[in-house]
């Protein structure tokens, strides 16, 4: 007889799909340890991560494709919510392309991915990194949001906040967000840079030359609409 507290592997080949996005890699448990520990690498190409994002209703009008990505997660404790907790994953991504659609007005910001980081330390927020091309200008996306655990409780408010950074402007955006509520999304928002026709390439519009400029505002998307 035995039990998972005295079972200990070593590093075993596993697959799996995600939303139809195939993985591989491998799975090695040591159980014997206080707390278990698992280490799980995953590698896979052409992944949709956009259609898991609407799933999980963390964003709904963001698409992403990514050329490869590759995971690693340390998962620590047994029980899931101490799991989440304790344990730790970066995830770093190369080419693909990200897209943020508005279903109101139908426009779109299209970034090529040139390369990019997702990470959680244990107890920590999770945070990310783009780095990529609308069109020909360079630009640079920040990500925080909450901890992991956070993300699993229906009722909680995850604070988030991201940052684009572009040479002709920057763009901060700070809220908080329930995922499970569809959707349920408060935020603050601040634009600034030096001129606004500097903006043209990014919004496919045709803007006047002024600046410098600076334009802050808060929304708030429900179901009902943008208050």
């Amino acid at each position: 007889m035995w039990s998972i507290t005295s079972l200990s592997a070593s590093a075993s080949p596993v697959s799996l799909r995600v939303e139809s996005n195939a993985l591989r890699g491998t799975l090695a448990l040591d159980a014997r340890s206080d707390p278990p520990i698992a280490s799980l690498w995953l590698a896979g190409d052409d992944v949709d991560v956009g259609g898991l994002l609407r799933r999980l209703r963390v964003a709904q009008d963001v698409d992403l494709r990514i050329g490869k990505v590759q995971l690693y997660a340390d998962i620590r404790e047994r029980r899931l919510g101490d799991a989440l907790e304790q344990s730790s994953f970066v995830a770093s991504i190369e080419s693909g392309t990200l897209t943020f659609g508005d279903t109101n007005t139908r426009a779109a910001l299209r970034i090529a991915v040139a390369k990019g980081e997702l990470r959680a330390d244990a107890g920590g927020p999770v945070t990310g990194s783009i780095s990529g091309t609308v069109g020909a200008a360079p630009v640079a996306l920040k990500l925080q949001a909450g901890r992991l655990r956070e993300f699993m409780e229906p009722a909680a408010r995850l604070p988030f906040s991201l940052t684009v950074q572009t040479p002709a402007a920057k763009l901060a955006v700070s809220g908080t967000a329930v995922p499970q509520r569809n959707p349920d999304v408060a935020l603050s928002l601040s634009l600034t840079g030096e001129r606004l026709n500097a903006l043209d390439t990014f919004l496919e519009a045709s803007l006047p030359p002024w600046g410098p400029y600076a334009l802050t505002g808060q929304l708030r998307f429900t179901r009902r609409g943008y208050e």
